[in-house]
């Protein structure tokens, strides 16, 4: 059986119209170098985005502590003042009351309350029955205080309670603020 001329003039002329990626040539150094060039490019802004959102993560999570923080403190602090009977400390760094936790008008174990701003920038309730906790961990004992509207503890009526607490944020630390007036009641 022969095949007719114009059948294989059509295979003669599609062996010989080879596409571009079929070329046994491979690829040259140019194309090599682009292709790596794009790559590191690509490379280098998907780096940098995603440290750009773990510095970011890190500072709002750090940011979400120390309110937890300023939160835990106030919230505690300003309902015992709010309930106590009376001061029996007032300093800048410490107050002390007696809180009649089950209002039978005697000071029962456990129902005197201090609470201090440490030096390592910590906050501390602790009780005259031992009990000692510490509420928050990263204010700055610097800046944080208790202020008082007279110099004698049993008088005070308003206490203002002035909370900083520190967010490390890359080399340095954002300050968060907390600030509030509480009248006792029972005073």
């Amino acid at each position: 059986m022969s095949i007719p001329l114009s059948m294989s003039r059509n295979r003669l002329r599609v062996s010989r119209h080879r596409s571009l990626w079929s070329d046994d040539r491979g690829v040259s150094i140019v194309e090599l170098s682009v292709a790596m060039v794009i790559t590191v490019f690509i490379a280098s802004a998907m780096l940098s985005w995603i440290v750009g959102v773990a510095t970011t993560d890190d500072r709002l999570r750090s940011n979400d502590l120390a309110l937890g923080d300023l939160r835990d403190v106030s919230d505690l602090l300003s309902r015992e003042l709010r309930s106590s009977e009376y001061l029996t400390v007032a300093q800048s760094g410490t107050i002390s009351f007696w809180y009649d936790s089950n209002r039978d008008d005697v000071v029962d174990p456990g129902e005197s309350i201090t609470w201090s701003l440490e030096s390592d920038g910590s906050v501390v309730r602790a009780t005259d029955a031992g009990v000692q906790t510490t509420v928050a961990t990263r204010l700055d004992p610097g800046l944080s205080s208790f202020s008082y509207d007279v110099v004698t503890p049993v008088d005070v009526t308003t206490v203002t309670i002035e909370l900083v607490a520190l967010s490390p944020s890359g080399n340095t630390n954002d300050e968060l603020r907390y600030a509030s007036n509480v009248y006792l009641r029972n005073s």
